[in-house]
């Protein structure tokens, strides 16, 4: 049992780490389904693959 003083949930992030700029992209339902299973065969959901994904592409891009 917990105490009265005891935090539940998650902790709280610094400003810099909190994710709260949504991106929306259209996908065909071939190109969903794609993504949906290479998600699932990184052993991710979709979200977590796709920023993933991405924010490794842009890195490798912009290297000088």
């Amino acid at each position: 049992m917990l105490s009265k003083t005891a935090k539940r949930g998650a902790s709280k992030k610094p400003p810099e780490e909190l994710r709260g700029a949504p991106i929306q992209i259209r996908l065909t339902k071939a190109e969903r389904q794609a993504c949906e299973d290479a998600a699932a065969m990184a052993g991710m959901n979709l979200t977590v693959w796709a920023r993933t994904e991405l924010v490794k592409a842009a890195k490798r891009i912009a290297k000088p």
